[in-house]
Protein backbone atom coordinates (compact mmCIF):
# COMPACT_ATOMS: atom_id res chain seq x y z
CA UNK A 1 0.00 0.00 0.00
CA UNK A 2 1.48 3.38 -0.94
CA UNK A 3 2.02 6.55 1.54
CA UNK A 4 -0.12 8.22 0.05
CA UNK A 5 -2.99 6.00 0.37
CA UNK A 6 -2.25 5.18 4.34
CA UNK A 7 -2.23 9.36 4.58
CA UNK A 8 -6.03 9.25 2.79
CA UNK A 9 -7.01 6.49 5.45
CA UNK A 10 -5.34 8.27 8.42
CA UNK A 11 -7.23 11.67 7.16
CA UNK A 12 -11.03 10.16 6.46
CA UNK A 13 -10.03 9.30 10.74
CA UNK A 14 -9.06 12.86 11.74
CA UNK A 15 -12.09 14.26 9.88
CA UNK A 16 -14.49 11.93 11.22
CA UNK A 17 -16.29 13.34 14.14
CA UNK A 18 -16.16 10.03 16.09
CA UNK A 19 -12.59 9.07 14.47
CA UNK A 20 -10.49 10.39 18.06
CA UNK A 21 -12.59 7.25 19.83
CA UNK A 22 -10.39 5.32 17.43
CA UNK A 23 -6.87 6.18 19.06
CA UNK A 24 -5.09 3.78 20.37
CA UNK A 25 -4.65 5.40 23.65
CA UNK A 26 -7.87 5.63 24.35
CA UNK A 27 -9.57 2.23 25.67
CA UNK A 28 -12.61 0.38 26.35
CA UNK A 29 -13.17 0.37 30.24
CA UNK A 30 -15.77 -2.46 29.79
CA UNK A 31 -13.25 -4.74 27.86
CA UNK A 32 -10.85 -3.75 30.99
CA UNK A 33 -13.52 -4.89 33.73
CA UNK A 34 -13.90 -7.93 31.23
CA UNK A 35 -10.10 -8.68 31.84
CA UNK A 36 -9.90 -8.33 35.35
CA UNK A 37 -12.64 -10.72 35.76
CA UNK A 38 -10.01 -13.27 34.36
CA UNK A 39 -7.82 -12.73 37.26
CA UNK A 40 -8.36 -13.30 41.04
CA UNK A 41 -6.55 -12.81 44.32
CA UNK A 42 -5.62 -14.82 46.88
CA UNK A 43 -8.68 -16.36 47.88
CA UNK A 44 -9.23 -17.38 44.74
CA UNK A 45 -12.24 -14.93 44.24
CA UNK A 46 -12.63 -13.48 40.81
CA UNK A 47 -12.16 -9.26 40.97
CA UNK A 48 -14.82 -7.70 40.19
CA UNK A 49 -14.96 -3.96 39.54
CA UNK A 50 -17.48 -1.10 41.29
CA UNK A 51 -17.81 1.45 38.47
CA UNK A 52 -18.92 5.22 40.60
CA UNK A 53 -20.23 8.07 38.92
CA UNK A 54 -18.94 11.00 39.95
CA UNK A 55 -20.83 14.11 39.09
CA UNK A 56 -18.52 17.35 37.85
CA UNK A 57 -20.20 20.67 38.24
CA UNK A 58 -18.94 23.36 36.47
CA UNK A 59 -17.07 24.68 33.29
CA UNK A 60 -13.59 25.38 31.69
CA UNK A 61 -14.82 29.12 32.19
CA UNK A 62 -15.50 29.16 36.05
CA UNK A 63 -13.33 26.08 36.74
CA UNK A 64 -14.74 22.53 37.83
CA UNK A 65 -16.09 21.18 40.83
CA UNK A 66 -16.69 17.47 42.14
CA UNK A 67 -19.65 16.73 43.46
CA UNK A 68 -18.65 14.02 46.13
CA UNK A 69 -22.20 14.18 47.84
CA UNK A 70 -23.62 12.80 44.88
CA UNK A 71 -21.28 10.15 44.14
CA UNK A 72 -23.02 6.89 43.30
CA UNK A 73 -22.07 3.47 42.25
CA UNK A 74 -23.21 2.98 38.27
CA UNK A 75 -24.81 -0.01 37.39
CA UNK A 76 -25.94 0.56 33.47
CA UNK A 77 -24.37 -1.45 31.43
CA UNK A 78 -25.14 0.57 28.20
CA UNK A 79 -23.34 3.50 29.82
CA UNK A 80 -20.64 1.63 30.80
CA UNK A 81 -20.29 -0.22 27.48
CA UNK A 82 -19.77 3.40 26.06
CA UNK A 83 -17.18 4.55 28.48
CA UNK A 84 -13.29 5.10 27.30
CA UNK A 85 -10.15 5.43 29.39
CA UNK A 86 -6.92 7.41 27.87
CA UNK A 87 -4.12 5.96 28.06
CA UNK A 88 -1.57 8.20 28.00
CA UNK A 89 2.27 7.74 26.55
CA UNK A 90 4.82 10.33 25.69
CA UNK A 91 5.85 7.11 23.67
CA UNK A 92 6.09 3.56 22.71
CA UNK A 93 8.00 2.47 25.62
CA UNK A 94 6.79 4.70 28.41
CA UNK A 95 6.22 2.19 30.93
CA UNK A 96 5.32 5.42 33.66
CA UNK A 97 1.53 5.72 34.08
CA UNK A 98 0.69 9.44 33.84
CA UNK A 99 -2.65 10.80 34.16
CA UNK A 100 -3.27 13.88 32.39
CA UNK A 101 -7.41 13.62 32.42
CA UNK A 102 -11.11 11.85 31.62
CA UNK A 103 -12.37 8.10 33.37
CA UNK A 104 -10.41 6.25 35.90
CA UNK A 105 -9.73 2.49 36.03
CA UNK A 106 -7.43 0.81 38.86
CA UNK A 107 -6.90 -2.52 40.15
CA UNK A 108 -4.83 -3.09 42.91
CA UNK A 109 -4.88 -7.05 44.81
CA UNK A 110 -2.71 -9.89 46.03
CA UNK A 111 -2.92 -12.87 43.98
CA UNK A 112 -2.04 -16.46 45.23
CA UNK A 113 1.43 -16.30 45.44
CA UNK A 114 1.34 -12.91 47.63
CA UNK A 115 2.51 -10.70 44.50
CA UNK A 116 0.55 -7.60 44.65
CA UNK A 117 -1.03 -6.83 40.97
CA UNK A 118 -1.34 -3.34 39.79
CA UNK A 119 -3.49 -2.71 36.22
CA UNK A 120 -5.63 0.21 34.97
CA UNK A 121 -4.14 3.74 33.87
CA UNK A 122 -3.74 4.92 37.39
CA UNK A 123 -0.97 4.27 40.07
CA UNK A 124 -1.35 5.81 43.20
CA UNK A 125 1.61 7.09 45.27
CA UNK A 126 3.43 5.41 47.71
CA UNK A 127 3.60 6.15 51.15
CA UNK A 128 6.64 8.48 52.65
CA UNK A 129 7.17 9.86 48.89
CA UNK A 130 9.29 7.09 47.53
CA UNK A 131 7.09 7.34 44.35
CA UNK A 132 4.78 9.84 43.02
CA UNK A 133 1.65 8.91 41.99
CA UNK A 134 0.15 9.33 38.26
CA UNK A 135 -0.86 12.61 38.86
CA UNK A 136 1.61 14.05 39.74
CA UNK A 137 3.95 12.68 36.99
CA UNK A 138 1.82 14.16 34.41
CA UNK A 139 2.52 17.21 35.78
CA UNK A 140 5.27 18.41 33.65
CA UNK A 141 3.57 17.62 30.52
CA UNK A 142 0.03 19.24 31.98
CA UNK A 143 1.90 22.50 32.54
CA UNK A 144 1.02 24.28 29.10
CA UNK A 145 -2.61 23.45 29.54
CA UNK A 146 -3.39 26.03 32.25
CA UNK A 147 -6.19 27.61 32.15
CA UNK A 148 -7.65 25.03 29.48
CA UNK A 149 -10.69 22.51 30.27
CA UNK A 150 -7.84 20.20 31.02
CA UNK A 151 -6.12 22.55 33.44
CA UNK A 152 -9.54 23.31 35.07
CA UNK A 153 -10.39 19.73 35.85
CA UNK A 154 -6.44 19.10 36.80
CA UNK A 155 -6.74 22.13 39.16
CA UNK A 156 -9.82 20.47 40.58
CA UNK A 157 -8.52 17.03 40.77
CA UNK A 158 -5.35 18.26 42.77
CA UNK A 159 -8.11 19.69 45.53
CA UNK A 160 -9.48 16.49 46.02
CA UNK A 161 -6.41 14.15 45.51
CA UNK A 162 -6.02 12.78 48.56
CA UNK A 163 -9.99 11.77 48.96
CA UNK A 164 -10.12 10.27 45.41
CA UNK A 165 -7.14 8.08 46.01
CA UNK A 166 -7.81 7.25 49.72
CA UNK A 167 -11.25 7.34 49.45
CA UNK A 168 -12.45 6.01 46.67
CA UNK A 169 -9.34 4.17 44.66
CA UNK A 170 -7.82 2.30 47.58
CA UNK A 171 -11.78 1.33 48.73
CA UNK A 172 -12.38 -1.86 46.24
CA UNK A 173 -9.58 -4.35 44.63
CA UNK A 174 -11.13 -3.10 41.21
CA UNK A 175 -12.47 0.86 40.56
CA UNK A 176 -13.61 2.98 37.84
CA UNK A 177 -14.68 6.03 38.56
CA UNK A 178 -16.67 7.83 35.77
CA UNK A 179 -16.98 11.66 35.56
CA UNK A 180 -20.05 12.61 34.47
CA UNK A 181 -19.90 16.47 33.24
CA UNK A 182 -23.19 18.88 33.01
CA UNK A 183 -25.57 17.73 30.01
CA UNK A 184 -24.65 14.14 30.68
CA UNK A 185 -21.35 14.67 28.58
CA UNK A 186 -18.81 13.19 29.60
CA UNK A 187 -14.49 13.88 29.62
CA UNK A 188 -14.71 13.10 25.91
CA UNK A 189 -17.37 15.79 25.14
CA UNK A 190 -16.06 18.76 27.04
CA UNK A 191 -14.65 21.64 25.12
CA UNK A 192 -11.52 21.84 22.57
CA UNK A 193 -10.26 18.42 24.88
CA UNK A 194 -9.83 16.33 21.57
CA UNK A 195 -7.51 19.26 20.18
CA UNK A 196 -5.81 19.23 22.73
CA UNK A 197 -4.90 15.76 23.32
CA UNK A 198 -4.01 15.62 19.91
CA UNK A 199 -1.69 18.27 20.42
CA UNK A 200 -0.08 16.70 23.47
CA UNK A 201 0.30 13.40 21.34
CA UNK A 202 1.78 14.82 18.26
CA UNK A 203 4.42 16.85 20.29
CA UNK A 204 5.01 13.71 22.00
CA UNK A 205 5.63 11.92 18.52
CA UNK A 206 6.80 14.27 15.85
CA UNK A 207 10.27 15.36 16.37
CA UNK A 208 10.97 19.53 15.37
CA UNK A 209 14.39 20.74 14.06
CA UNK A 210 15.89 23.32 11.77
CA UNK A 211 18.04 23.09 8.97
CA UNK A 212 18.66 25.91 6.25
CA UNK A 213 16.83 28.30 8.83
CA UNK A 214 13.54 26.17 7.89
CA UNK A 215 11.35 24.41 9.87
CA UNK A 216 11.32 20.76 9.24
CA UNK A 217 9.34 17.66 11.22
CA UNK A 218 10.48 14.34 11.32
CA UNK A 219 8.37 11.01 13.36
CA UNK A 220 10.07 9.50 15.98
CA UNK A 221 11.55 6.69 15.24
CA UNK A 222 9.25 4.48 17.22
CA UNK A 223 6.33 5.87 15.35
CA UNK A 224 8.18 5.73 12.16
CA UNK A 225 8.82 2.08 12.32
CA UNK A 226 5.18 1.29 13.48
CA UNK A 227 2.72 4.05 12.39
CA UNK A 228 2.13 2.91 8.55
CA UNK A 229 1.36 -0.70 9.59
CA UNK A 230 -1.15 -0.20 12.24
CA UNK A 231 -3.07 2.53 10.68
CA UNK A 232 -2.86 -0.37 7.66
CA UNK A 233 -3.55 -3.10 10.04
CA UNK A 234 -6.47 -1.63 12.15
CA UNK A 235 -7.90 0.66 9.63
CA UNK A 236 -11.01 -1.89 9.02
CA UNK A 237 -11.12 -2.54 12.72
CA UNK A 238 -10.48 0.15 15.13
CA UNK A 239 -7.62 1.85 16.69
CA UNK A 240 -6.10 3.82 14.19
CA UNK A 241 -2.88 6.12 15.02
Amino acid sequence: MSLDTVLKIGKTFKESPSGWRYHRFLKSIEDEIGIYKRNKDSGGKAIETTVYKLPVKGNAEIGFEFDFDHLEELNDESKIKSLLYLNYKTSDKDAEKKYMFGDIIYSKFKDKKGKIIENGNYRLKLEGGKKSGSFERCKDEAADLEGTTIGKFRDCFEAHLDKIEGEILQRHPAVVIHFAFEGGKTWLDQENVVDLMKKKLLDAFVIESSTDHRKVFALNKTLFKTGANQIVAQATIKHPI
